[in-house]
């Protein structure tokens, strides 16, 4: 018998935006065991990147639900306006992947800035509880499958979604399981505007979660950290994954005889690749190595391209834009040696979702992490991976070389059998069963 369970989350397709592709695919899997989803997301906007391919892979039986948020489109252009007004003309510098802003610029609108921090509780009420939230609501309970569904799952960040997918689940009377893809209340993506937006998001996670008949987060650093936070809520890890699918055909355009390195992922100004250029530059010095090496960052360098010349790596570092998740996926194949670049400091609990991506492809990694991080629990688990701590230029030169052996001498990559807990076809059957749990325990 089928179950139908709504999915609530606001960047599904053809958003092409971090933590799409968990949703995504948990959409497409889920009824080859028993449940038929029924996705309640949002409307890209002018700005959002897109890739509107994955939704052709969706079984015809998965209904997509969209409702258009009234605020954010508004915020977006104002800030496009007063930015122009107040950013500072700069110096020439070298040229940037489109979209990406350029470092140093004054955009008063930024997440941690003086101007969002200065809005304060007003702001954070209009954006995560007045903006998305009444759309979503009314095109929800407007949708008389929506009314029958079994129970509702809602994946976060952003926390709006959580805000929603627990409404609904209290208007539904329905079960709520609610998907952390990143920690609450703390790590990298934890920055309130302010004391009392801090302590009021605290309670609110508090009352969310100990409602929840499931939490799922992918980490079991991230579970241990948030048990230790929320006593009362069920935690249970289902990590994010990779897919078998048809062959991908490798793209390196490259020169033969040359050990390409890849990282694949949009830098900012808290993930910088200072350390891992510090560490090619060290590593370029050692005899005969640096007409061996080349690295490639795509997807936007976000003005840290002024590095790559300050180190003089021109001819051994090169940059490309944003790609479609299927070109990404390409690239890693075609890469030597694929590249996890995480120098946040804050919530390393978490694990990349590309670096199983990047275990897929089949090659040796370069993990430029934290060693006792998420990460680094995920790369020494599947083995075929150097690691190296992301402060550590020294560290970093030493597994470069270290992975150009391993490429020179044909040495395996992650071990298959090992990976193979992690493909998503595996994990959408594990959550499938955790929702048929849920279900049963509300008769």
């Amino acid at each position: 018998m089928k179950h139908s369970v709504l999915m609530v989350y606001d960047r599904f397709p053809p958003f092409n935006v971090s933590g799409t592709a968990r949703a995504f695919h948990f959409a497409k899997e889920l009824p080859l065991h028993g449940w038929t989803p029924i996705v309640l997301t949002g409307h890209p906007g002018p700005a959002d990147s897109r890739d509107p391919s994955p939704l052709a892979q969706l079984p015809p039986e998965v209904r997509v639900l969209r409702a258009r948020p009234w605020l954010t489109p508004s915020k977006d252009q104002l800030a496009l306006w007063f930015n122009r007004k107040r950013t500072t003309p700069r110096p020439a510098e070298p040229a940037i992947a489109p979209g990406a802003p350029r470092a140093g610029s004054r955009r008063v609108f930024t997440r941690g800035s003086w101007a969002w921090r200065l809005t304060g509780l007003p702001m954070w009420m209009l954006e995560w509880h007045l903006d998305w939230a009444p759309a979503a609501l009314l095109r929800a309970l407007g949708d008389a499958d929506v009314r029958r569904a079994d129970l509702v799952w809602v994946s976060a960040p952003h926390v709006r979604n959580l805000f929603v997918g627990e409404a609904l689940s209290r208007l539904l009377r329905k079960p709520l399981v609610v998907d952390l893809r990143d920690p609450w209340t703390y790590g990298s993506l934890w920055l309130p505007r302010g004391e009392l937006v801090a302590r009021v998001e605290r309670a609110r996670a508090r009352r969310i979660l100990s409602r929840a008949a499931r939490v799922v987060v992918t980490s079991p650093l991230t579970r241990a950290q948030m048990e230790r936070r929320f006593p009362h809520a069920r935690f249970v890890t289902i990590t994010n994954g990779f897919t078998i699918g048809e062959p991908i055909q490798p793209l390196r355009e490259v020169a033969p005889g040359k050990c390409l390195f890849r990282y694949i992922g949009v830098l900012n100004e808290r993930r910088k690749p200072d350390p891992l250029l510090e560490g090619w530059a060290i590593a370029c010095k050692t005899p005969g190595l640096r007409e061996k090496l080349h690295l490639e960052f795509v997807g936007g360098m976000a003005g840290h391209e002024r590095h790559i010349s300050r180190l003089g790596l021109e001819d051994v570092v090169s940059t490309r834009g944003p790609v479609s998740f299927g070109d990404s996926l390409r690239l890693m194949r075609g890469s030597d040696v694929n590249v996890v670049l995480q120098t946040i400091s804050e919530g390393q609990d978490v694990i990349a979702g590309k670096t199983f991506e990047y275990l897929a492809a089949g090659k040796p990694v370069l993990g430029v992490v934290s060693e006792n991080g998420g990460d680094a629990w995920l790369l020494e688990r599947v083995g075929g991976a150097h690691l190296a701590r992301y402060d550590d230029p020294e560290r970093i030169a030493a597994a470069i070389r270290a992975c150009v052996q391993d490429v020179e001498r044909g040495a395996p990559g992650p071990d298959p059998e090992r990976l193979a807990a992690f493909d998503r076809r595996r994990l959408a059957a594990t959550l499938a069963e955790l929702l048929d749990e849920v279900r049963l325990e509300s008769r």
